[in-house]
């Protein structure tokens, strides 16, 4: 059995598309824009396309078995795919159906829970009435399963272990930072609950908050006693995520500190993999891992780390990591006047100055789940990133001057790459006859000197000749 995704030419499967939902017109309403898997064993058996409806919630507007296939488990075996692939992602996995007495009972027994309908929703949006195990479908019943729960009572929480069958890592501690992120907080909390090896403590540091919501969660949080790993909420007048960071690191005890934003999860793993990293190597100054993105992008992102070298071309260590607390108190922490972004960059830089032989380690796997938003501080200190790099120059400038040649090889290195994949772009989409952006057109009609950007139009020109030599 093979399930795979489908990312062209999704309509070829338009008969079974047509099983779950009888209009084509409504299935053209998510199927672009939506993610589509195929189950193949000796043929395409089943398919279903799930889309990102926001605030965690995956939901399936597809879901459909052969015919002849139906009843063999291969249903089941999609909604596991799916409750598997995307529970570090999203926190609750939505089905849309008919009031069917064949459908409802199926997402049942895979987990699902009713949650709420929309009334007359078959009536108005069909063009004919739906008819289903011998009832008219007229109300859509919306069904959920939990995948990475974020109950506002906390009972998730308090229904982890309280003491896990490996233990708690005693020697550290986790510091979440979190500024008007309301339920998320419960998320990423969660997950530190849900750690093979948990932390000693949860340290939450609360930066000057004014949403109610956000207030309320950590209010709960702070008085729920019950909880399986000890949380602890510092509050402080808005001073940014560097000073937050500061603060809870400041305040912890153990010899390793887990630094986690508040809108970030962690996969189950991550705490026993990265600290024991760090204990087998005392060069070590942080550990981290690859990590798994959601929101408006997924993809695996795979930091390489190192020591401080490939660091001054750009940072190698996702901000959620694992450090060790000596290394921060020798350099001095996070620079608090750093508001705008890089800030994670900036302080691993200052750590692997500590020691000459300073590195930073990477578990190879993901187990960081990242959030990705198209207004997120990332995506907006990208906007300032040759101010920024400017100024981590100027605080490491020794590190800079030592190894100039490396840091600018680095840089180029990372340009040739960007550039040799926008030139693979543009040669694809001319041989296939598409059309290229104005910024393609113009770059092929004037390519950049002294940096690559001449050859590579020759490359594409060479090629091509029927197109660019004039008769």
């Amino acid at each position: 059995m093979e399930i795979r995704e489908i990312l062209t030419d999704k309509k070829k499967y338009l008969p079974l598309l047509l099983l779950a939902d009888e209009q084509e017109d409504m299935i053209d309403r998510y199927l672009e824009r939506g993610t589509m898997y195929v189950l193949e064993e000796g043929g395409v058996k089943a398919e279903c396309v799930v889309t990102d409806e926001g605030d965690g919630i995956l939901e399936i507007k597809s879901l459909a078995v052969e015919p002849d296939f139906q009843g063999q488990g291969y249903g089941k075996a999609l909604i596991r795919f799916l409750a598997e692939k995307y529970r570090l992602r999203y926190s609750i996995l939505q089905a849309g159906t008919g009031d069917s007495p064949l459908t409802v009972p199926f997402y049942e027994a895979c987990g699902f829970r009713r949650s709420h309908r929309i009334p007359d929703f078959f009536t108005e949006h069909y063009d004919h009435p739906i008819f289903e195990g011998g009832v008219q479908l007229k109300d859509m019943v919306y069904l959920r399963k939990e995948l990475c729960p974020m109950k506002s009572d906390l009972s998730t929480l308090k229904s982890a272990p309280a003491r896990p069958a490996r233990g708690t890592a005693a020697d550290v501690q986790a510091v979440v930072t979190s500024f008007n992120q309301g339920s998320m907080i419960l998320e990423a909390v969660q997950s530190l609950c849900a750690q093979t090896t948990p932390p000693a403590e949860i340290i939450l540091v609360d930066d000057g908050s004014t949403d109610a919501a956000s207030l309320a969660v950590l209010d709960r949080l702070e008085t729920d006693s019950s909880l399986p790993v000890p949380v602890r909420v510092l509050r402080q007048p808005n001073g940014g995520v560097s000073s937050a960071r500061n603060t809870g690191i400041r305040n912890a005890r153990t010899p390793f500190v887990l630094v986690l934003d508040g809108d970030d999860r962690l996969g189950p793993a991550f705490l026993e993999k990265v600290s024991a990293l760090l204990r087998s190597d005392p060069s070590l100054a942080a550990a981290s891992s690859w990590m798994q993105t959601f929101g408006v992008l997924e993809a695996q992102i795979r930091p390489a780390g190192g020591t401080i070298v490939p660091f001054l071309s750009r940072n190698c260590c996702p901000a959620t990591h694992i450090l060790r607390r000596s290394c921060w108190e020798a350099c001095g922490g996070y620079d608090e006047a750093m508001r705008s972004g890089f800030e994670d960059w900036d302080f691993f830089l200052s750590m692997l100055e500590t020691a000459p032989d300073a590195h930073i380690g990477i578990v190879p796997e993901p187990l960081i789940a990242y959030r990705t938003a198209p207004a997120s501080s990332n995506v907006r200190s990208m906007e300032k990133r040759l101010e920024l790099m400017r100024h981590i120059i100027s605080r490491h400038p020794d590190a800079y001057r030592e190894h100039l040649t490396d840091a600018l090889l680095g840089l180029e290195a990372v340009s040739m790459s960007r550039l040799f994949g926008w030139e693979n772009e543009m040669l694809h989409a001319l041989q296939e006859d598409r059309p290229l952006s104005a910024v393609s057109e113009d770059f092929l009609r004037s390519p950049s000197y002294g940096d690559g950007g001449m050859a590579a139009a020759v490359r594409i020109a060479t090629a091509l000749p029927s197109r660019f030599q004039k008769p």
